[in-house]
């Protein structure tokens, strides 16, 4: 059975993940995920999966941004999350977010010198934006 959440921990322990019902504990030594947790993962995260991993600001729900279930799924973890309010997408490079929102030279230059870091960003969406990001309206 493949687990439907998983649960990513800062740890320097030795020891592997563990499992219980539909979550599966991934442990990360240092900051890095082993290779095999981060195909555990990934292959969760294609077939549907939510996790929450640590980020430079907290902890993080994650999952396919393109996804109905997975945007339903966050709003039933985060009730109190107003239904037409967007979620932040977390993307690899600025060139990912050059894909999914409109980003023009000034802002580009700006988020060269910031980036990485803990920044969330509010940028104008494309139509490549996916729909989680930009809000519900009506449900």
């Amino acid at each position: 059975m493949n687990p439907k959440f998983f649960y990513a921990s800062h740890s320097i322990s030795s020891g592997g993940g563990g499992r219980k019902g539909n979550t599966q504990s991934l442990v990360l030594k240092g900051s890095e995920l082993p290779q095999r947790s981060l195909g555990i993962l990934t292959q969760g995260l294609l077939d549907g999966a939510i996790a929450l991993v640590p980020t430079d600001t907290g902890y993080c729900f994650v999952g396919d941004p393109l996804s109905a279930e997975t945007h339903r799924a966050f709003l039933r973890l985060r009730a109190a999350h107003p239904r037409n309010k967007p979620f932040s997408l977390i993307v690899p490079s600025i060139a990912s977010i050059s894909e999914i929102a409109i980003l023009n030279t000034p802002q580009y230059r700006v988020l060269k010198k910031l980036l990485p870091g803990p920044y969330t960003v509010v940028l104008e969406k494309n139509r490549k934006t996916p729909q989680s990001a930009t809000g519900q309206k009506g449900s």
